[in-house]
Parts: C-alpha cells; structure tokens; sequence
C-alpha cells in the first residue's frame, strides 16, 4: 500500500457567520461548507479480493486531509480514470452534493459508520464496501454478479450490501441545523435550591449531534439574573442532556421587565460535498468530512412584578369596625423581626408589598388605645403573587371600678396631771 506523503494544500476554512436580524438570532442553517478545494491523494489499494462478473476488482482507496486527519473520497463516474499512485489532483468545492441517492449511501458507509459496525475488519474494507454501494446508487448492480476471493472479499461484499439496503430504504435528507430552546416550566416559581429566587426551567431542543451549549442573558434587566444547573450551581455551559435554569432575585421583582436569553450550540456536521475535477476527462468526487459548526438561537423571556403581600387588619371584636394605630412586628420562618413597627392606617390597614413566599409569623405589639393587645404570635404560610390578609380582632379593655371615698377621722389624745413631790 502506498502512502502519499507529498503536502497537502492549505484548506481553506470557511467561518459560520452568524447574521442577526434586528437582534433575533436565526437558530437554523444547511450545513456549511468548511472547504473550498482539497488535493486528493491514494492511501492504497485492495485488489484481487471479490471479482464483479468474473474479473478481479481492483479499488483505489482515495483520501484528502484537512487539519491533520483524513476523509474518505468517492469517485462519481466510473467509466472515467481518477486518482491513481502516479495522478493526483485537486478538487474545487462549490456545492454540496446533491445526488440524495449516493448521499444515502455514503450516510450509512464509511466513515459515518464505524468499521466494526459495518463488520469489516480494516478501513480499507469499508472504504471498499462504501465505494460498491455508491456505485449501486448511481448504476444498479446485481450483487449475485459479485463473487468472494478471499475472506476479506467476502466481508467487502456483505458489508456493500448491507450498506446499499439501508440507503435504499433509508428517508434521510442532507443535514439542516437547528436548534431551539425548550421552556420545561412555563411559570416562575420559587426556587426549590434558593427560596430568596424566583427560577424556570430549560433545555436545548434539537434533532443533530451536540457536543455543548452555552448560555447568555442580556438586556438592561438581566443584571441580577443568574444562569444555573439543575443542583442550583452557577453554570453557562451544559451538554446536550443537561437542563438550564434563569433564576432571578425576588427582592428584584420590584417591576414588570424582560431580558434575552442566547443559545449558542456546538453541532456535529457530517457535510459530504462535491468535488470538481480540474478536468472534464476526469472523475469527480464526493468528500466526506467532519467538523462543528456553532448555531445560535435566542428567545425573548419576560417577567412579572412580585404582587406577594401581607394585609394585616385591625378591628374590634364587638362592632367589627377598623382601628387605626395598631403596631406589628413580622418575623420570618426563624421568628427573626424583619418588619418592626408596622402600623395599621386610617382604614384599620397595614399592607406589606414584594415579600418573599414563605412561611412568617405576626405579633402585636401595640393595641389601638383602649383595647387590649392580641397574645401571641400568628403563624401565615404566604405563596408567590398571593396576598395573605390577616384579621386581628381585639376586645375594648374593660372599665375598672371606682372606688368609694374614704372617710377621714382624728383623735386627740391627752395624757394625765402627775403629782409633784418631793417639797
């Protein structure tokens, strides 16, 4: 087998170019092609191993190299000469190819599928194999008119057949990109990790090999916005497999808003391209290849002012009437004072607005005048957006008695007359 060392031209990398339109990113595309020539050299050859209509096959197994790996090649014409040990040439990259027949074939062939999968045992094998197949695609063989020489022609027959059968059948199309993102909560909801966060849940949406994929927020109100895993770790880049979470701060909630998030996934292309011969006497090719491409997509998420409040209400137990004046302390779940001195109005209220859900406890602390204060602390469970209205209802201090005057009296006490004596 000869191996071609001469060096190969430089290819030329085409970048993906991400457009945006009026700041909507589109998140598909056809795959685009990462050459625009590729010098096409042999890596070897199989001969003598199956012979077509009782003539010994001869195949040369074609191969090009970008950054330093190589990429099977498939002649599209049979009844014209291609690369050989003493011609070589390079190949100019305009278009995709678009014979779907023989892109099925290359599809479920080498390299797109392994050599063990096609149940080969060399590469060589299931180039050879992919080659037979192609030739399928574009001509219609009759396999009965192939016949094994050796043990490896029997695998190259088998595996050519079980490529051609899966093209045949196969409804694949080339290659489109796309990529969306998932909503998998459609409500803000209270972080189950922070409770001090609202947070929803997403995923990346798509059909193509992935690598990873990278998150962004933006906008004047992403600022305190936060990108998360599923455990409640701060994280931007995740697997395919791997959900997202936005998680914003509560206490921030103090508006309606909105921000961007960007997606920006790293997809596997498979692209099979199509080669043109510098010459019309010669054959053109098909060009496997692999590379990633980074596609992007965006939505647009909004938020809503936090509408979470606690009412409290004072009022007498007897008439029901509101009073003004009361004062409250609310504690949270740790009976922690975090309102003090939260007074009722002229209307008997005292509403308390944008709090954090949870679980908090209230205490009188100072009863309207003339009544008594309420004893003890009333435990509230409050949930995001709900309004929690708390009655304190209190009774009149009762009048005390007053007592009768007291009577004064006096005594005077005189002492008695001693004798003198003593004269």
């Amino acid at each position: 087998m000869k191996i071609n060392t001469k060096k190969i031209i430089n290819i030329i990398t085409i970048l993906v170019v991400l457009i945006t339109f009026i700041g909507i990113y589109p998140n598909y595309t056809k795959a685009s092609f990462d050459i625009d020539k590729a010098e096409l050299y042999l890596k070897g050859e199989i001969e003598n191993q199956f012979s077509y209509q009782g003539v010994p096959v001869f195949v040369e197994y074609t191969v090009y190299n970008k950054d330093g790996r190589e990429y099977p090649a498939y002649c599209l014409n049979r009844n014209l000469p291609g690369i050989t040990s003493e011609r070589e040439y390079t190949v100019q990259v305009t278009k995709e190819l678009e014979n779907v027949a023989v892109w099925r074939a290359i599809m479920n062939g080498y390299p797109y599928q392994s050599v063990s999968q096609l149940k080969c045992e060399t590469a060589a094998e299931a180039y050879a194999a992919t080659k037979m197949a192609v030739y399928d695609a574009l001509y219609t063989y009759d396999w009965d008119d192939f016949e094994k020489i050796t043990d490896s022609g029997e695998r190259i027959i088998q595996a050519a057949k079980k490529i051609s059968e899966k093209a045949r059948s196969s409804k694949q199309v080339q290659q489109t990109f796309r990529v969306d993102i998932k909503t998998i909560s459609d409500d803000w909801e209270v972080d189950i990790n922070n409770p001090n966060y609202v947070s929803k849940t997403y995923a990346l949406q798509t059909t193509n090999v992935c690598q990873k994929y990278k998150i962004e927020v933006s906008g004047e109100d992403a600022k305190d916005v936060l990108i998360l895993d599923d455990s409640g770790q701060k994280r931007d880049s995740f697997i395919k497999i791997e959900n997202f979470k936005i998680a914003i701060p509560i206490s921030k909630l103090d508006k309606d808003g909105s921000f961007k998030i960007k997606m920006t996934a790293d997809l596997e292309s498979y692209p099979i391209l199509y080669g043109e011969s510098p010459s019309e006497e010669w054959q053109d090719y098909a060009l496997t290849g692999k590379s990633i491409i980074y596609i992007p997509t965006s939505k647009t998420e909004k938020f809503y002012k936090n509408d979470t409040k606690i009412k409290i209400v004072k009022k007498d137990a007897q008439t029901g009437e509101t009073k003004q004046g009361a004062k409250f302390n609310v504690l949270n779940e740790k009976k922690e004072v975090v309102y003090a001195n939260v007074t009722t109005d002229e209307t008997g209220t005292a509403i308390l607005e944008n709090i954090i859900p949870g679980r908090y406890y209230i205490e009188e602390v100072q009863a309207p005048e003339d009544y008594t204060e309420y004893d003890g602390l009333i435990e509230i469970e409050v949930g995001l957006n709900e309004t929690y209205t708390v009655n304190v209802e209190n009774q009149k201090e009762e009048e005390k008695d007053v007592p009768p005057e007291k009577g004064e009296k006096e005594i005077t006490v005189t002492g008695k007359t001693l004798p003198r004596t003593g004269y």
